[in-house]
């Protein structure tokens, strides 16, 4: 199974491959936010022939609005090129309930990511990775109201989550690898994400104008 991964929704785009078991690149970009500039750039001249790749995984947030933008764009341009490829589209939620499940086993989890201005976002996940709910706004002071009846584990990208909560597992970074592996359980999960749509932590804040 041949898999390329790119991660656009932090500063710093990365991209994996897997063209053999057990055999994984990860590059990871020094440069702040040049993804338009360099991502297909670095991917070129890492993988010569697009032909060969059965699966593209592109993460799709929440996260900044160019990047995931950048990423989802690029996974329309290899569906049209490469009608053939299999596209698989995990979110943050599920990515970080993967890297915790190497940790820790949970029949149900409950994702905490920092929106900013003041706002969390949450989800429960299984641990198949399936989504229980959708992604929910809250404000921050309104962690106290949480129901910790109805999941095993905290998972947060947040430290004034893992503050207030000093059990729960913090993820502060997740990479191309990351979207990767958890593409593969995905897969072997018959979890159907090939969503080319956005996450976003709230609706934009453009609006048309009424004429």
């Amino acid at each position: 199974m041949n898999i390329l991964a790119i991660d656009s929704t932090d500063k710093h785009f990365s991209f994996s491959y897997q063209l053999q078991p057990d055999q994984i690149y990860q590059y990871i970009s020094k440069d702040d936010w040049q993804h338009a500039e360099s991502i297909l750039d670095k991917i070129n001249s890492e993988i010569k022939d697009f032909s060969t790749l059965d699966y593209l995984v592109v993460s799709r947030g929440p996260g900044s609005f160019t990047g995931l933008r950048i990423g989802l764009a690029i996974a329309k341009a290899f569906k049209i090129a490469l009608p053939k490829i299999k596209i698989i589209t995990p979110t943050h939620f599920q990515i970080m309930a993967n890297i915790a499940l190497s940790q820790a086993q949970f029949n149900v989890a409950m994702l905490i990511i920092d929106a900013k201005r003041g706002e969390l976002v949450a989800q429960r996940i299984s641990s198949h990775l399936g989504e229980i709910d959708q992604m929910s706004n809250f404000p921050r002071e309104n962690l106290e109201l949480l129901d910790l009846t109805t999941f095993d584990i905290i998972i947060t990208d947040s430290m004034w989550v893992k503050e207030y909560f000093p059990a729960a597992h913090l993820i502060n970074k997740i990479s191309s690898s990351d979207a990767l592996d958890t593409a593969i359980k995905l897969s072997g999960n018959k979890i159907d994400t090939a969503i080319l749509e956005p996450l976003y932590f709230r609706p934009s804040d453009a609006k048309p104008m009424k004429l």
